[in-house]
């Protein structure tokens, strides 16, 4: 815990020279980078290459006692582990799996010894997925162990043998860094008759498992990771609340009592109810949650486990709750963070020793996001994260003994945020008068030049959004002199339920409305050029594309769409997420369930009025999105004779693993929307239709 002679009212001093320089080139070249920048190399321009690489590093934390680092980075199409010593600036460990598995996440369950929990994507442009398998590794690289999980006993992969197989999955509560050998995990069987789930205590080591307690409700694992849980424990290690879904998507809230070792639910709350646990105050009297009881939007909330009264410590009437940037010594939220345009903080421990070294932090990196990652476990060291709409990410180690935040490394060292454009906040009204928010990154900023421009709607659809930050593809199209918008449509994360909720069963429809509502903010604001106006995406991002060319095929002269959907009857059929029970029941709620109404808002029936070329970019592994989606738009388009390019990418998933495809594709972009656009400088380009 911090005390005042700590002195954080002094100006941290930044170094910039990085502590791990040896050791992180040593990762890079084991990755299979064949260069990295130097430190006080001059960058030349960026190109497509610049931006079509994969970050280097995606993750850092500290051990307990501020030994080792616990790096994730890309390798190939997984996520692989490095363990770093800070002194000897040395590499001790290395874990990687094999095909499509990830280290999804890590915890240092003692100052010697990482868990990670394991996950699997269907490609970069999807999120790797949490698996329920655990694995444990100490940091010198010995003790190896598959401690749970439905592959243990077999022999399917690297490391992976040995363990007994299990047929369920496994969730980490809390690693319990004071206790060297064990964790408390969540395990939610795949045989259950009846919805539950078990809590036990692990040898991290051995992995076998010790029964603590079992909760009657299914577990919430869906959007939850390290800071957002669903059960929370006392400095103990022992669970003190949790939450459970019921059949009927109904919430239950638990409170355990720790003399009977029964649950006693607290509260019931309404199916569809945000909610996530952050945790308990030391003394285990106050609960931190989020939660959207009795509103629209997600607000930092605490719960008084004596009287269970609830109170609103923050909120803000525009957006959810983001984050809690730090919290104080006894555990307590020092700081919560807000995405409304650009990062917003509000301070709930104002006077606090921590909230001061917070405002000092952000003084240090002014105009930037910064975020404390991990700590030690007495709080005298930490991994700060700096990042910003002209800078991907930056890490630092922060030592509060010597006021020092010493430069560990940056994942995508060759960027230069003084070469990148401002991304600006803009907010726009629908034609029904709904207020929607997005990005204008544009190499001028928000300066009315008609220039032309890329509208770049985000995949997912739902619950996800765009935000204040370092995006590849539109600063890639904003060097070639494009305007590019990104529009949190209806649908998107973020900015309540309503929002969210607004956008299922409207795919074709509102969801393509507030996209050319913004185009037309943009137009009218004198910033683009409405007769070069051309919209890309991936995912979804790449069926709004096309469904936004089809249905204003006057106002969008061409369409791009990477790993697109255009056909809603079979990819409801033949992607993975039709394959699950859960999978299937989401696209009937959020998509459609009928035949009639998928078809009614597919892009592919209405390809008769498309008027500009596209280009069409897949995978031929995707599963997400199967590449017959893509085959199928070109064989409409060449019926009706329509322009387009075709782009497949032979073995390549969701999106890109092989940078050199990214790159391709992103230089075929570049000539694409020259040839139907022009560029700032060169307004020449192909005769409309």
């Amino acid at each position: 815990m911090l005390s005042p002679a700590d002195g954080v009212g002094r100006q941290v001093e930044v170094r910039v020279r990085s502590l791990l320089l040896h050791g992180l080139m040593v990762l890079l070249l084991a990755a299979g980078y064949c260069s990295v920048l130097a430190a006080d190399a001059t960058p030349a321009a960026p190109t497509a290459a610049d931006f079509g690489r994969q970050p280097q590093y995606i993750s850092a934390k500290i051990s307990p006692d501020g030994r080792y680092l616990a790096i994730r980075y890309p390798l190939k199409d997984v996520t692989a582990l490095g363990i770093i010593d800070v002194d000897s600036r040395k590499i001790t460990a290395t874990l990687s799996f094999s095909h499509q598995q990830h280290v999804a996440d890590v915890w240092w369950v003692s100052p010697k010894r990482v868990v990670v929990a394991m996950g699997k994507s269907f490609g970069p442009l999807d999120q790797p997925a949490l698996t329920g398998e655990l694995y444990g590794m100490d940091a010198d690289g010995r003790g190896k162990a598959y401690l749970h999980g439905y592959q243990g006993g077999i022999d399917a992969g690297t490391h992976i043998s040995g363990s007994r197989r299990e047929y369920s999955a496994a969730y980490m509560v809390d690693p319990m860094p004071q206790d060297p050998d064990h964790a408390l995990i969540a395990v939610v069987s795949w045989r259950n008759e009846s919805p539950s789930y078990q809590l036990y205590q692990l040898d991290v080591n051995k992995g076998t498992k010790q029964t603590v307690s079992s909760i009657s409700a299914n577990y919430l694992s869906w959007g939850l990771s390290s800071e957002r849980k669903s059960v929370v424990t006392d400095v103990m290690g022992q669970p003190r609340y949790a939450l459970g879904r019921n059949e009927d998507g109904t919430v239950n809230e638990y409170l355990h009592d720790l003399q009977t070792q029964k649950w006693t639910l607290v509260q019931k709350n309404e199916k569809h109810t945000q909610i996530f646990l952050l945790g308990l105050s030391d003394d285990a009297r106050t609960l931190f949650l989020v939660s959207d009881r009795g509103g629209d939007r997600t607000c930092l909330r605490s719960r008084d486990l004596v009287n269970l009264e609830l109170k609103t410590l923050a909120c803000n009437e525009r957006v959810d709750f983001s984050g809690v940037p730090m919290l104080v010594g006894d555990r307590r939220p020092a700081v919560v963070s807000f995405d409304d345009g650009r990062p917003l903080v509000d301070f709930i421990e104002r006077d606090s020793i921590e909230a001061k070294l917070y405002k000092t932090l952000l003084k240090s990196f002014p105009d930037q996001r910064v975020d404390i990652t991990s700590t030690t476990l007495d709080g005298r060291k930490m991994v700060v994260s700096v990042s910003s709409d002209r800078n991907p990410l930056d890490y630092y180690l922060f030592d509060l003994n010597r006021m020092k935040a010493d430069y560990l490394f940056s994942p995508r060292p060759w960027i230069d945020p003084q070469q990148m454009s401002p991304s600006t906040p803009i907010d726009v009204k629908a034609r029904d008068g709904r207020l929607l928010s997005g990005y204008l990154t544009s190499p001028s900023g928000i300066r009315p030049e008609k220039r032309p421009l890329v509208v770049m709607p985000h995949g997912g659809p739902h619950g996800i959004r765009d935000v204040w930050e370092w995006d590849p593809w539109a600063q890639y199209l904003a060097s070639l002199g494009y305007a590019v918008l990104q529009v949190n449509y209806r649908g998107s994360g973020g900015y309540g339920w309503t929002f969210l909720h607004d956008g299922y069963h409207h795919w074709g429809t509102t969801m393509q409305d507030d996209l050319s509502d913004a185009v037309a903010w943009a137009v009218q604001a004198g910033i683009a050029d409405r007769g070069r106006i051309c919209i890309m995406g991936g995912s979804y991002g790449g069926y709004a594309a096309l469904m936004s060319a089809v249905k204003e095929p006057d106002l969008y002269r061409c369409a791009i769409g990477l790993a697109g959907v255009y056909d809603l009857v079979t990819q409801s059929r033949d992607s993975d997420i039709a394959s699950s029970r859960l999978g299937r029941e989401y696209l009937n709620e959020a998509v459609g369930a009928s035949d009639d109404e998928l078809r009614t808002n597919s892009p592919i029936t209405y390809l008769e009025r498309l008027k500009g070329p596209v280009l069409i970019a897949h995978g031929t592994a995707d599963e997400r999105v199967p590449f017959s989606q893509a085959k199928e738009l070109r064989k409409e388009l060449d019926r009706l004779s329509k322009s387009y390019v075709w782009m497949p990418f032979d073995g390549e998933e969701h999106g890109f693993y092989v940078e050199d495809n990214h790159v391709k594709f992103l230089e075929a972009v570049k000539v694409f929307l020259a040839q139907n656009i022009g560029t700032a400088s060169r307004p020449q380009m192909a005769p409309h239709p």
